[in-house]
């Protein structure tokens, strides 16, 4: 497992010259300020309580595994309603096709029935 202080990436920033000097005179070392700076982006840098933090971030994994949950149902119930609706349209297409047809058909032996032959 890495450890939080083993460096694994290196990568390009570009900082201020003013501040980089200031930096410099002082001693410091970006890299410290850098680590600094994530891991009070990251709230790290007042852990504490190992434990209550990993609760915490079960909890907040638990949630939106719920909510994610909760979005797929409500989803696939508006796909279920979508397409019960274009199948309730196809099925009135059809009909109305097949009372055209019906017609067209009644008329068609109408007058092969009834009209004379020339």
């Amino acid at each position: 497992m890495l450890k939080i202080t083993e460096f694994n990436k290196c990568t390009c920033v570009k900082v201020n010259k003013e501040k980089m000097d200031l930096i410099k005179s002082k001693g410091l070392k970006l890299q410290c300020i850098l680590d600094k700076a994530m891991d009070k982006e990251l709230e790290l840098e007042c852990l504490t309580n190992k434990e209550e933090k990993i609760n915490l971030l079960n909890a907040e994994i638990e949630k939106l595994e719920q909510q994610k949950q909760e979005a797929t149902k409500n989803t696939k119930k508006h796909i279920n309603a979508i397409i019960k609706n274009l199948e309730f349209i196809q099925q009135y297409e059809e009909k109305q096709y097949d009372i055209q047809i019906q017609q067209l058909t009644l008329e068609r032996d109408y007058i092969e029935k009834h009209c004379l032959k020339k």
